[in-house]
């Protein structure tokens, strides 16, 4: 009885925590719903508590049908035990009975041989003979008294035995029926409790891949407008590179126009035309390399929006392939045009090495007439 209670005691209070979980679940749920997005943190933790009363319940569930084995068990042996004493009752009952029987029957043989040996006529035996037969005779029938009363008690501690026995199992069977019609409830208990958890399972699967759908819709929402702008950002790029390489090849074109001036103005002997022109080609030289920079520095941010967009297209290719494979290809263009803008990048590069070789080629002629100039002024 107390083991019982003890598993009774378990399962309430695993199916009550069970009851708490399940209401959790389902507030958690209805305020996801209300937010409108998923947290997937909360979601996980939620899930795994659910399990973690899932398993708890299984195992309470499992002790308490070793527990109910465990009583079936006592009481089959308690049976088997009750069974075997009763009959060692009744081979005892039977005994004596049976040795009663034996008394009787001796006595009254005993008896019968002295009637025997009597004869008919009284004045045969003497009078002391006779009180003899008959002191015999109140004897035998004391005795056959004496175990008729043993008879009647042993019949009597029999029924009592008998009755105690048919009693202790009826009261025994009753017990044990509404435990186990006890336990059944329980179980189906369990299985409604058990059912409602699985629907909760249901509801918060079904809750969580719509939410795992709109962060995905959001995602490639977002990852669309970002590819435009990102197309946008690299059409003005790609704009703003060939301006400054007309320009800057205009730039070149004049610094040659002025180098060869240079060297015509060295021909002619005009030595402060030539530093007026060689100022001028360095004024034009830091502002091609100037120009350079700023170049590099918005091919660097092109390169860092394609990075960033790269890293986009990682999160949104295990959303959906069709958008993942239209994104690779844009991804493929744009890495072509920064290709094209770093070859773009590395000629304009050379054309200024170039064009300070060319520079320094034409210094190196000035400076030597500079010092006779100044000697002859």
């Amino acid at each position: 009885g107390r083991e019982l209670s003890d598993v009774r005691r378990h399962h309430n209070d695993a199916l009550a925590r069970l009851q708490q979980q399940s209401e959790a679940l389902l507030f958690a749920l209805n305020h996801q719903q209300t937010r409108g997005t998923a947290d997937e943190s909360a979601v996980d933790q939620m899930k795994a508590v659910a399990e973690a009363t899932v398993n708890e319940l299984r195992r309470r569930l499992a002790e308490r049908e070793k527990a109910v084995k465990g009583l079936q068990d006592t009481l089959d042996s308690e049976k088997s035990r009750w069974l075997v004493q009763h009959q060692a009752d009744r081979q005892e009952i039977e005994r004596l009975n049976q040795r009663l029987f034996q008394r009787n029957d001796a006595s009254i043989g005993n008896l019968k041989e002295l009637l025997s040996g009597i004869p008919k006529g009284d004045n045969s035996y003497p009078p002391s003979e006779l009180a003899h037969l008959r002191e015999a005779q109140r004897r035998a029938g004391d005795d056959l008294v004496a175990l008729r009363s043993q008879l009647e008690q042993k019949d009597a501690a029999l029924e009592v035995v008998k009755h105690s026995l048919e009693a202790q199992q009826v009261g025994d069977a009753r017990a044990m029926r509404s435990t186990l019609d006890k336990l059944q409830g329980q179980l189906r208990t369990k299985d409604d409790k058990l059912r409602q958890l699985r629907d909760a399972f249901k509801l918060l699967e079904t809750k969580l891949i719509e939410a795992h759908k709109r962060i995905a819709d959001e995602d490639i929402r977002r990852a669309d407008m970002r590819k435009g702008e990102l197309k946008e950002r690299d059409k003005m790029v790609e704009e703003r590179v060939q301006e400054l390489t007309s320009k800057l090849q205009a730039e070149l074109q004049a610094a040659h126009a002025a180098a060869a001036r240079a060297e015509a103005g060295q021909r002619s002997g005009a030595a402060s035309a030539h530093e007026a022109l060689i100022v001028s080609l360095k004024e034009q030289l830091a502002f091609s390399q100037e120009r350079g920079r700023l170049l590099e520095h918005e091919l660097a941010a092109t390169r860092a929006e394609l990075q960033k967009f790269k890293n986009a297209e990682r999160t949104v290719v295990d959303l959906t392939t069709g958008m993942s494979v239209e994104a690779k290809r844009q991804i493929e263009e744009l890495q072509k045009r920064v290709n094209v803008l770093e070859r773009q990048n590395q000629q304009l590069k050379r054309s200024l090495v170039n064009e300070e070789a060319r520079g320094s080629q034409t210094v190196k002629p000035t400076r030597g007439p500079a010092p006779a100039g100044s000697a002859a002024g």
